[in-house]
């Protein structure tokens, strides 16, 4: 019986220690956000706070809706709060520079998310190869105006990294058949924000003056893709002109089914969200990280960069990669139609 109360004792202990040795284990992980204007950024952060938690982390999540100066104070936030890691999709990519030299300073690594930042000691970028997004885009439309005409090219804001690759990879692909002359660009504009409403009012504005033909309309994003669909409504509700999108966001998926858009270029989420979660968990436990890693220069350094390939969506393949799938789910689908 004492052996039998001993070994219960020493059980107890050993609950006890192990109890301590978790607590003591657990980090805490920023994640601070832009915006969710568009649906897939409300996916990405679920699906990495579920990551997170499930690895006995916890997570702290800011959304600063395009205000620099409100990241800046959210970011001064999880640092003063002494997290071990902070994720960042920066509201832009130069003034992001400052968090990150404050997050040095508190020896606080910092992981770029989906968007580089410029000019700073970055510690990780994790993205989708943003050079080919454009590049995917950039085919469809040529392959469906049969290599000939004239196209508009509608890119998000010039201080995203991400539109400045988008339409290296556009260009890219579109340069040689622009020298010989056989596609013609009418329209090339980065837009103030990686809105509907932006790309709509600025479609209207475009449409307003120029009556000319429309053969391609190259929209870099989802959002700006509804957009100019609503400008081409009211202009030029007659036409069929292809347009492209990215992120492959509800709108998208409708828009596909009902030809008013002709393909979205799919960055699998759970993928991204995912492996920058446990890129955090194995940074803020000093642990090897074991994704393959390239590299990128921001402007300061280069940075170890964790790249990701997208997929091009058509209506010939949107039900097997997005609900079949699960990353859209038919009740959902229905109750957003």
């Amino acid at each position: 019986m004492k052996i039998f109360i001993v070994q219960l004792i020493l059980l107890i202990i050993q609950l006890g220690l192990n109890h301590s040795l978790c607590a003591q284990n657990k980090k805490t992980i920023g994640f601070l956000m832009d915006d969710f204007n568009s649906s897939r950024w409300k996916h990405d952060s679920a699906i990495f706070a579920k990551k997170v938690r499930a690895s006995g982390d916890e997570i702290m999540i800011r959304v600063c809706d395009s205000d620099t100066s409100l990241q800046r104070k959210q970011a001064n936030e999880l640092i003063n709060a002494k997290v071990d890691v902070i994720v960042l999709v920066p509201a832009d990519a130069m003034a992001a520079k400052i968090i990150v030299d404050n997050a040095n300073s508190n020896n606080i690594p910092i992981i770029a998310y989906d968007r580089l930042i410029l000019n700073c000691n970055l510690d990780y970028f994790i993205s989708f190869d943003g050079e080919k997004v454009g590049e995917l885009q950039a085919e469809y439309i040529l392959k469906k105006i049969n290599y000939s005409g004239k196209i508009m090219l509608m890119n998000g804001p010039e201080n995203d990294v991400n539109s400045l690759l988008f339409r290296k990879g556009q260009m890219k692909i579109l340069q040689p058949y622009i020298d010989k002359g056989t596609i013609k660009v009418v329209y090339d504009r980065y837009l103030s924000e990686w809105t509907s409403m932006e790309a709509y009012m600025e479609g209207n504005d475009f449409f307003a003056k120029y009556n000319g033909p429309i053969d391609g309309i190259i929209a870099a994003n989802d959002e700006l893709a509804q957009g100019i669909i609503e400008a081409l409504t009211v202009f030029r509700a007659s036409e069929k002109i292809p347009v492209t999108g990215q992120d492959a966001t509800i709108s998208a998926y409708y828009n596909i089914l009902d030809n008013l858009q002709g393909m979205t270029v799919y960055k699998p989420i759970d993928s991204i969200a995912s492996q920058a979660a446990e890129l955090a968990h194995q940074i803020a436990r000093k642990e090897k990280v074991k994704a393959k890693q390239f590299l990128v220069f921001n402007g300061y350094k280069n940075i170890p960069f964790i790249k990701l390939q997208p997929i091009a969506i058509t209506k010939e393949n949107i039900r097997s990669l997005l609900v079949e799938s699960n990353y859209l789910s038919e009740e959902y689908l229905k109750n957003k139609r």
